[in-house]
């Protein structure tokens, strides 16, 4: 069985009629997802579904599973790459997956801040910074740390800390 390719996202479009919708690039349907106070569920129940949340889980679903292909195939070193580089791809795509399930973004502020602290520390100018960034490619890699870094505060915010069991 074979599910539709992704990218998937959540659509809001139709959430107050009801409903919010998961879809494909090509905005053909893969699930709707009832609101809190979806018209066919029973109260008692609908209080209790967070539409939104579930639906970018969902949404998230073909980068949850490419990320969990890639691990297992770690788990069973039937990755041709170093262990660094293997390491490195595991923890990205683990990473994207929890940000576009979580809807972590980085916006241009940010990016913006992050450009003047690489410039002030450099004695360069913020426009000489992102100019070199644009020419050699690596826009998008301060933006995937900067969204890396987000996402792994956010796991942090809601990790739960419990004692170790203790020994036998």
């Amino acid at each position: 069985m074979m599910h539709t390719a992704g990218p998937w996202k959540f659509s809001e479009s139709k959430l107050a009629s009801g409903r919010g919708l998961v879809i494909d690039s090509h905005e053909n349907i893969i699930a709707n997802v009832n609101t809190e106070t979806g018209p066919d569920i029973p109260p008692l129940v609908s209080t209790k579904m967070p539409c939104k949340a579930n639906g970018m889980v969902i949404a998230a679903a073909p980068d949850m599973l490419a990320a969990l292909k890639y691990n297992l195939m770690i788990l069973y070193d039937a990755h041709p790459e170093p262990e660094q580089r293997r390491y490195a791809l595991t923890l990205a795509l683990t990473l994207e997956a929890i940000a576009k399930a979580e809807k972590i973004d980085v916006g241009a502020a940010e990016l913006d801040g992050a450009i003047k602290s690489v410039a002030s520390a450099n004695q360069m100018t913020e426009k000489n910074v992102q100019r070199r960034l644009v020419e050699n490619g690596r826009l998008d890699d301060l933006y995937c740390e900067l969204r890396d870094r987000k996402t792994i505060e956010r796991i942090v915010a809601l990790a739960t800390v419990a004692d170790a069991p203790a020994a036998a």
